[in-house]
């Protein structure tokens, strides 16, 4: 077997297991004990162990349960490898999750002491909230999206994903070419809000008495924190459609495009030849608009091709017309 092939799936790998173990960490440490809802499919999980007697130990067993569906729907509607990455990254995740419930210092875990603990009192138990300020309920998710988020960006550079809601993301974002991370954004809060609303429908209030506490207090502004701050970090990490537009002045161009040529690059690109107001020489200038996520590599390759070759990107607002998408399909 080619060896560049064995390494190229062990990195995949590796990189699996640290963002389910990032992801798992993020959701045990900072989301649940907060009482507030992560991003996407994993509040339907959480809503069930919040309204119910059902322990949070249980989560990543429900997730997992709960994406089943979901892969079997849509890995006839997007590619294959998208699906088994994003089950294996799933598989990853509900060993993670477990472990972590036996794992000590991990499995008791609430950094900023506001989770809900069970407590003799009289002899009985009784539910009580150690610390319940409006701050730590809200900081404290924001923190786990920063965890979580990155775990989630990094599964996605594998060609794979968190699973739940980044299926429908995945599946929207390709086809409508939107970023992953504005299009899991609306997914995000779309779920999470309605979990909200159905909770305090309910009047089941895990912090305080008050059922507006649901709805417009601390829990919601930490859900909101945590599924803008995640999808900024997946739009960061991982912007699947951002473009830029690239001019490149070279004594070299017609190595340039060779390079291009030999490559199969599919994106249209104009060369001209101006005179400099510096040196006052004639200097050809290839001007072209690719994928930011294509530009690391082409860069290293030209400054190979000519290592005093001058270089600007800007970023691309839109564009109107048809543009190659193929490297990231």
């Amino acid at each position: 077997m080619d060896k560049n092939l064995i390494r190229k799936w062990a990195w995949i790998i590796t990189i699996l297991i640290v963002s389910s173990f990032l992801f798992s960490l993020g959701v045990k440490l900072f989301v649940s004990s907060a009482k507030t809802f992560s991003s996407g499919l994993g509040a339907f999980p959480q809503f069930l162990t919040y309204i119910t007697d059902l322990d949070q130990k249980y989560f990543s067993i429900l997730y997992f349960l709960f994406n089943i569906p979901f892969l079997i729907v849509f890995f006839f509607l997007v590619r294959k490898k998208f699906i088994i990455l994003t089950f294996v990254w799933l598989l990853f995740q509900l060993t993670w999750g477990q472990s972590m419930e036996i794992m000590p210092g991990i499995k008791d875990a609430d950094p900023f002491h506001i989770g809900l603990y069970k407590t003799a009192q009289g002899g009985k138990e009784t539910t009580i909230g150690l610390v319940t300020e409006n701050w730590a309920i809200i900081i404290q998710p924001c923190v786990g999206a920063v965890i979580t988020g990155t775990g989630t960006a990094l599964a996605w550079k594998t060609g794979g994903s968190s699973g739940g809601a980044d299926i429908i993301t995945y599946y929207i974002s390709t086809r409508k070419q939107k970023s992953p991370g504005v299009v899991a954004t609306i997914v995000s809060l779309s779920i999470a809000l309605t979990m909200i609303v159905i909770q305090t429908i309910m009047g089941n209030v895990p912090i305080g008495d008050d059922p507006t506490q649901m709805l417009f207090g601390p829990i919601t502004w930490g859900t909101l924190g945590y599924i803008f701050i995640s999808s900024a970090i997946l739009s960061k990490i991982y912007p699947r459609y951002k473009k830029v537009e690239v001019v490149i002045s070279s004594n070299k161009v017609e190595q340039i495009v060779r390079y291009f040529k030999y490559t199969g690059y599919v994106h249209g690109y104009n060369v001209s030849t101006m005179k400099s107001g510096y040196t006052g020489k004639e200097v050809k200038t290839i001007r072209t608009v690719m994928l930011f996520l294509e530009l690391k590599p082409i860069l290293k390759k030209l400054k190979e091709i000519d290592p005093n070759v001058w270089i600007s990107t800007t970023v691309v607002s839109g564009i109107i017309g048809n543009f190659n998408h193929k490297s990231v399909e």
